[in-house]
């Protein structure tokens, strides 16, 4: 027997489930506990209050009052203390719903007490007040907080009719004067209950079906934060990367890399560059005379200083082979031919003076011997792009022009800095360049004219 009324209530209860899982945080628990609290004190103090003016009233029983506040209070006061028991300090979850749910129950039998006082059928406020405690508690809270208060509510009400249709309890002792055959009726005031039991049940899967609306609200804005966060999560990570991959390619070419919605690898262009070798006169030698750290710890510092000579002048990296620095300009971004020329011998002179100014840097480091640098410069038409194979590739310039700046690097005299006849043709005569005779360059028919670069000359 005692199955059938939980079987009934599941059943209803089925008919709007959460769907969505009804967390409650700990300060949930504690901001419904504090409303609850000031909610009973208020409530109290006004029940206490208001035997004054009952006293003053010649229809009212001031003893059922007195009786009635005899019961109501200590329910409020036991409510009050359990909240303001878990309000003390962080309490677990099981507390929390512990203390919040005896405390609930409590406040409806504060009400069911103003039932009794007043008509168990007669009394709309208490009646209305059980009701909005149901629905308001059903959405504040989970299903099995909910469930618990509107159970308190029907069986509490439910037994002060009992207790009437049994003469255990007059049917409205504050008003004693009043009467009501109908009332009286044992069928009516089951009727009536029935009425009432079934306005609480509709009331709390009412407010069953807008807790699950707002929970999966809720759920769905947790996930939509969630994944927000995974995507910022995730562009962070891409911002890491994209620091690490221009550790080894070009700030230029890693830039494009990332912003090219098509496969890098199958663009390729014909363009105008201008394209600077480098060298370190004797690094072979060098290499074979001091230790692997201390040649580690030059290169560092030498290719740190032409590096950032580079950047500040425009310059794209193209690799490091050894001493060797190759570097472009015009690809991947092109400035004008000329400027182009320009900004390259610039950067040129500014490496060889910038060598020259850390050379007691080296000794430091135990190279004691002067290091010095040959650099060769040519323009002209050549493929940029990605070139290699389908596991490894390198963004760089193929063409005459490159070949031309790599020949005319070690013709380049020690400290000096070896140009074509077309980087001179672009610069338009400034800075002043001296001839340096045609020269044989493998891979070419005819003979170069070679010009070197008079370092004071360019400002």
């Amino acid at each position: 027997m005692s199955a059938r009324p939980t079987t009934w209530w599941r059943g209803l209860s089925a008919l709007v489930p959460p769907k969505v899982p009804e967390r409650i945080e700990p300060d949930h628990w504690r901001t419904g506990g504090r409303v609850a609290l000031v909610t009973l004190i208020v409530i109290g103090v006004l029940n206490a209050s208001a035997r004054t003016l009952l006293s003053r009233a010649s229809d009212v029983s001031v003893a059922a009052y007195d009786r009635f506040l005899c019961l109501n209070l200590p329910a409020l006061a036991i409510a009050a203390i359990l909240l303001g028991w878990m309000l003390l300090r962080e309490r677990s979850d099981a507390q929390y719903r512990v203390a919040t749910t005896a405390a609930l129950v409590c406040s409806q039998i504060a009400l069911a007490v103003g039932l009794w006082m007043m008509g168990s059928l007669s009394s709309l406020v208490n009646t209305l007040m059980c009701l909005v405690v149901v629905i308001v508690v059903r959405v504040y809270y989970d299903r099995r907080v909910g469930r618990a208060v509107a159970f308190a509510a029907i069986g509490l009400h439910g037994g002060v009719v009992a207790l009437e249709i049994a003469r255990v309890v007059p049917l409205h002792p504050l008003y004693p004067t009043l009467s009501d055959p109908n009332y009286l009726s044992a069928s009516t005031q089951i009727t009536a209950f029935t009425y009432i039991a079934s306005a609480y049940t509709l009331g709390w899967m009412g407010a069953g079906y807008m807790a699950r609306r707002i929970r999966l609200s809720e759920h769905s804005l947790r996930e939509l934060n969630s994944s927000l966060e995974a995507r910022v999560l995730e562009q962070v990570s891409q911002l890491e990367r994209a620091g690490r991959l221009r550790r080894y390619l070009a700030p230029q070419v890693a830039d494009r890399l990332l912003s090219e919605k098509v496969d890098p690898g199958t663009l390729q262009e014909r363009r105008h560059v201008t394209v600077l070798f480098a060298d370190l006169k004797g690094f072979t030698q060098l290499v074979e005379r001091v230790s692997p750290e201390v040649l580690s710890s030059v290169l560092e510092l030498y290719f740190e200083e032409m590096t950032q000579i580079a950047y500040r002048h425009g310059g794209t990296i193209d690799k490091f082979i050894g001493d060797a620095i190759m570097i472009l300009f015009g690809a991947p971004e092109a400035t004008g031919d000329a400027d182009q020329a320009r900004r390259c011998v610039r950067m040129a002179v500014e490496m060889q003076r910038r060598l020259s100014e850390i050379q007691p840097d080296f000794a430091r480091r135990g190279v004691i011997d002067a290091l010095e640098m040959r650099i060769g410069i040519a323009s002209g038409l050549a493929t940029v792009g990605s070139f290699g194979s389908v596991a490894r590739s390198d963004f760089t310039a193929v063409g005459a022009a490159v070949n031309r700046a790599a020949r005319l690097e070690p013709l380049a005299p020690p400290g000096g800095i070896a140009l074509d006849g077309e980087t001179v043709a672009l610069m338009d005569g400034a800075p002043t360049v001296t001839e340096y005779g045609a020269h044989a360059l493998k891979g070419f028919r005819d003979p170069v004219p070679v010009y070197l670069v008079a370092l004071r000359s360019v400002e």
